[in-house]
């Protein structure tokens, strides 16, 4: 079996992590995996060819301009894999993966539900709407995210599936002391150190409510720091909110970083802020996994694995007094938050959410497509409308970008 993951990103966040795991586990069970990625090399691509899978950057600009231009390209590269399966992760990753992939009549087209996805506007939900004829399989990683894609996408629900993503036994043990990790991290030996591993994407993420909930921790915990890992378009405005309240000199961003499992044992207390649309962050699933005392936001579907106050503490999203009295709590009481995090680890264990079986379930559900064929063609003009869709987001986009760029304008010369 030939499968192609099409990924949006070459960088190492939540879902490319993910989709490497996923494509190096399937190809130990005897697939041939590739990775194309609608981006410029990252450390994805690096990962992926060091565990021998071929990874292929095919830059996206996502400009009206390019979309014939860049559409055409990523075809002619899934032609060249000539793929059984194209599994699409993210947006608008998935909607380019599965037009490219109506080239390819004989492949089964799978999309990967990763959120509840209530930003979408009327194009994305257009694009969703008149996608969903094309999609053989849908695979989301909660079932609220699920059963919120079917309705939302239209998708039919006997073409979706839920399927924990699972974690590889001792994949997080950390691999140096954890000292030195925290040195690593701008972080002494011993001053309490609050963590949250996510891209700098803080309408999603939630990291300003956490910066917000950091003058409440340190009246309790004066040495306590605050550690932003991740990138993205945020990290300046995120810098300036810590300086504004006053915590500048307590918060650490050391960026982007591969050493997951070191990142998680160096740190105290992982924080999971998110605001919306989160289905099962992956992080959440590692830093159980790991055994980490965990304070996240009851949003999305955290709460289907995350109980409060057995195996983690759940708060409100967007009250950061409410994450500041729990964090708190666990500062206050290490044996307690210690408890929490081995609870954890074992609701991982018990619920068999390893890398071994979320793979022979995944490849189980892509044989069963690909064996009892042949797959069911598109309707006619799905393509057609598709691209028009796709042609109206980009359009949106474009008219987004210039608004920003005028508002910008604006405030610089007032």
């Amino acid at each position: 079996m030939r499968i192609v993951f099409v990924a949006g990103s070459a960088q190492m966040g939540g879902t490319e992590r993910n989709v490497l795991r996923l494509a190096t586990a399937l190809r130990a069970r005897g697939a041939t995996v590739a990775v194309i990625l609608l981006s410029e090399n990252g450390p994805l691509v690096e990962a992926s060819r060091a565990g021998c899978i071929r990874a292929v950057a095919v830059p996206c600009s996502f400009r009206v301009r390019d979309f014939p231009s860049d559409l055409l390209r990523l075809e002619a590269a899934l032609s060249e894999q000539r793929p059984d399966v194209v599994e699409s992760f993210g947006y608008p990753t998935v909607w380019w993966g599965t037009l490219a992939a109506l080239r390819s009549a004989s492949a089964a087209r799978v999309i990967a539900i990763q959120a509840h996805d209530t930003w979408k506007g009327w194009t994305e939900i257009l694009l969703d709407r008149w996608q969903a004829p094309a999609v053989h399989l849908a695979i989301a990683d909660g079932e609220g995210a699920r059963r919120f894609a079917v309705t939302q996408q239209h998708l039919a629900p006997e073409r979706t599936r839920t399927v924990y993503d699972g974690i590889e036994p001792g994949e997080l043990a950390p691999t140096r002391p954890r000292e030195v990790t925290r040195a690593s991290l701008g972080l002494s030996r011993d001053e309490p150190a609050i963590g949250v591993v996510a891209r700098l994407d803080d309408v999603h993420k939630g990291q300003s409510v956490l910066l917000r909930a950091a003058p409440a921790i340190l009246a309790d915990a004066p040495g306590a720091t605050f550690v932003l890992v991740g990138d993205g378009a945020d990290r300046t405005a995120l810098g300036g909110l810590a300086k504004r309240i006053g915590v500048a000199e307590r918060v650490r961003f050391p960026g982007t970083r591969t050493d997951l499992g070191d990142v998680l044992a160096a740190l105290d207390l992982l924080a999971i802020p998110s605001l919306q649309f989160e289905s099962v962050p992956k992080i959440l699933v590692e830093a159980m996994a790991a055994g980490r005392p965990i304070v996240a936001s009851r949003v999305g579907d955290i709460p289907e694995l995350l109980e409060d106050g057995r195996t983690g503490r759940l708060v409100p999203p967007g009250d950061p007094a409410a994450l500041a009295k729990a964090i708190r709590n666990c500062l206050r009481d290490s044996a307690a938050a210690e408890a929490l995090g081995t609870a954890a680890s074992e609701t991982i264990a018990a619920k068999g959410l390893t890398l071994e079986a979320t793979t022979a379930t995944l490849h189980g559900l892509l044989t069963d497509l690909v064996k009892n064929g042949p797959l069911p063609p598109a309707p006619p003009g799905v393509e057609r409308r598709m691209r028009a869709a796709a042609w109206l987001y980009l359009v949106r986009l474009a008219l987004r970008a210039r608004r920003r760029r005028a508002a910008r304008l604006i405030r610089e010369l007032s």
